[in-house]
C-alpha cells in the first residue's frame, strides 16, 4: 500500500507538486541557515557581531526586495526562482566552506550573506505569484493552501534539523546541508513548466510610481492596511527574538544548539 502524502496529489493537469517540494526545500533550507550562521556569529564575534550582522542584513533587505520584486512581474518566473535558487545555494555554500576553514571575518559574512539577500529578494516574489501560471483559477484556493502547507513543513522541521546537525557535527557541515537543499530546490524548479507567451506585456510606469500607488491602494483598504500593520509591529519584536536574542540567550545558558534549534521549531509551530 502506497503511502500518500499531500505534496504527491497535485492538482489535475499542472505540475504543482515540483513547486511544493521546492517551496518545502527552500524554506527548509532557509530556516537552517537562519539558525547556523547567527549561531556560529555569536559563538566566534559576540553580541556585538551578531547585532552589527542583524542590522546590515535588515537594511539589505529593506532595500533589495522592493527594488527586486517588480521583476518577478516582468520576467518569466520560473528562470528568475532557478537563477535566485542557484545562487542562494553557492552563496550558502560559500559561506559553509568559509566556516570550515575556521577563519571568521564579520565583513566576509556580510558580504556572502548580501548574496543570499538578493537571491531571496528574487525568489520570494516569484515562489508567491507563479501559482497563477500553474492553476485554473477555479483551483487557486486550493493550490495556495497546499502551497502554504509545503512552506509552514519547511518552516517547522528545518530549525529542529539545523539544531540537531550542528550539535552534533558543527556550522560547516549544516550549512553545507543548506546549500545541498537550496540546490536541490532549484532542481525542481527547472521542472515547472514555461507558460506559452500571450500578448505583449503592458508597458511599465516607473518603478517608485507603481510603489507610490501600491502602497496607496494597500493603505486604502482596511483589512490591508491591518494586515500591514499587524505584519510590521509582529516582526519588529519577533525577528530580534529569532535573529538575535535567542542564540545569545541559548549560548549564555550554557546550552546546546539542539537547544536553539528546538526553540526556533517551537516558534515556527506557534
Amino acid at each position: 500500500m502506497r503511502l500518500t502524502l499531500p505534496f504527491d496529489s497535485p492538482l489535475p493537469g499542472t505540475s504543482f507538486r515540483w513547486l511544493l517540494w521546492s517551496d518545502a526545500l527552500t524554506l527548509l533550507a532557509m530556516m537552517v541557515g537562519q539558525v547556523a550562521l547567527p549561531w556560529w556569529i555569536a559563538q566566534s564575534g559576540g553580541a556585538h557581531d551578531l547585532a552589527v550582522y542583524g542590522v546590515l542584513v535588515a537594511a539589505m533587505s529593506f532595500v533589495a526586495l522592493p527594488l527586486l520584486s517588480p521583476f518577478a512581474d516582468s520576467r518569466p518566473k520560473r528562470r528568475l526562482m532557478v537563477t535566485g535558487l542557484l545562487g542562494f545555494g553557492v552563496a550558502t555554500g560559500a559561506m559553509a566552506l568559509f566556516a570550515w576553514r575556521g577563519h571568521y571575518r564579520l565583513d566576509v559574512v556580510v558580504a556572502i550573506e548580501a548574496i543570499t539577500v538578493l537571491a531571496g529578494a528574487l525568489v520570494m516574489p516569484a515562489t508567491n505569484s507563479i501559482v497563477t501560471e500553474l492553476v485554473p483559477p477555479a483551483a487557486l484556493s486550493r493550490a495556495l493552501g497546499l502551497q502554504q502547507t509545503a512552506q509552514a513543513g519547511g518552516r517547522l522541521v528545518g530549525p529542529a534539523l539545523a539544531g540537531a546537525l550542528l550539535a552534533g557535527a558543527g556550522t560547516a557541515p549544516t550549512l553545507a546541508l543548506g546549500a545541498l537543499l537550496l540546490l536541490a530546490a532549484a532542481l525542481l524548479a527547472t521542472r515547472l513548466p514555461q507558460p506559452e507567451r500571450g500578448a505583449a506585456p503592458q508597458a511599465r510606469g516607473r518603478w517608485a510610481d507603481e510603489v507610490r500607488v501600491g502602497l496607496r491602494v494597500n493603505w486604502a483598504i482596511p483589512i490591508e492596511r491591518g494586515w500591514v500593520v499587524c505584519n510590521f509591529i509582529g516582526a519588529l519584536f519577533m525577528v530580534p527574538c529569532v535573529a538575535l536574542l535567542a542564540p545569545l540567550k541559548v549560548q549564555s545558558l550554557g546550552l546546546s544548539a539542539a537547544w536553539l534549534g528546538g526553540c526556533e521549531a517551537g516558534m515556527s509551530l506557534g
